[in-house]
């Protein structure tokens, strides 16, 4: 089953209840005052944190693609919304995991595409859904070379 992510304007701790995970999303004082007034929740679903971890890896410079795996295929198949090609994510206790794999451009240095990876994986995520990233895992699983010009 697929759990969605909830966020609820005023809480302050995070609790996981039912497969619903609660924060409170920092913001700025002008939305804060928008927070007061709205009340309700939001809910996001998994699939659209893979989204998100999927198009930040894929603009950085050196990722040639996601890697495919016929497994994460049938785990999608069978309905676990926080895998597609290339990426795992799991919520537990309120904090993000994610699990990329990819496949790196020929002559790129791979840690420092790793790192890179982390960093704006972790930064969208943050950004746009205001959750706390507890690790971003890169597992490099093959280099691209352009078949041979003949």
């Amino acid at each position: 089953m697929a759990r969605n992510v909830c966020l609820a304007p005023g809480s302050d701790a995070a609790t996981d209840t039912q497969g619903m995970a609660q924060t409170r999303l920092e913001s700025s004082k002008e939305s804060d005052a928008v927070d007061e007034q709205i009340t309700g929740k939001l809910t996001i679903a998994p699939g659209v944190l893979v989204t998100i971890a999927q198009l930040a890896t894929r603009e950085i410079d050196g990722v040639h693609q996601m890697s495919t795996d016929w497994t994460r295929d049938v785990n999608r198949f069978l309905g676990n919304m926080g895998i597609a090609d290339g990426i795992e994510i799991e919520v537990k206790d309120n904090r993000v995991s994610v699990d990329l794999y990819i496949v790196a451009e020929r002559d790129v240095n791979m840690l420092q595409l790793g790192r890179r990876i982390q960093a704006e994986v972790t930064r969208a995520i943050v950004e746009l859904v205001g959750m706390d990233v507890k690790e971003v895992n890169v597992h490099i699983e093959d280099v691209y070379y352009p078949p041979a010009q003949a």
